[in-house]
């Protein structure tokens, strides 16, 4: 059955408050979660081509990067994402939404 399946989240953000709001909003769902969590963009690229999440939850703002640097970084050798990304902000706009 598909709930029993464990989903594996990489949460990339500077923000513990943050990322702990992230969690307990999954958590509140029927799916089940395992977390995996960097505070910024080298070893968030570190954990996502060591762990292979299903998906990624990427903050924009990082210390030591911003989110399409990590996006770039995020890339197989044939140029895509290994894994959905979503990327989150609390200081973008629709331009930035749009930029690619």
């Amino acid at each position: 059955m598909e709930s029993e399946r464990l989903f594996k989240i990489l949460i990339i953000e500077d923000d513990p408050v943050d990322r702990e709001v992230y969690k307990r909003c999954l958590q509140q769902s029927n799916l089940r979660f395992e977390f995996a969590e960097a505070c910024g963009a080298i070893k968030g690229v570190e954990l996502s081509k060591s762990w292979r999440p299903d998906c990624t939850l990427l903050d924009f703002n990082l210390p030591d990067g911003n989110g399409f640097e990590v996006l770039a970084k995020l890339q197989d050798e044939a140029g895509r994402v290994t894994c959905p990304v979503v990327m989150l902000t609390a200081f973008g706009d629709e331009a930035l939404a749009v930029k690619r």
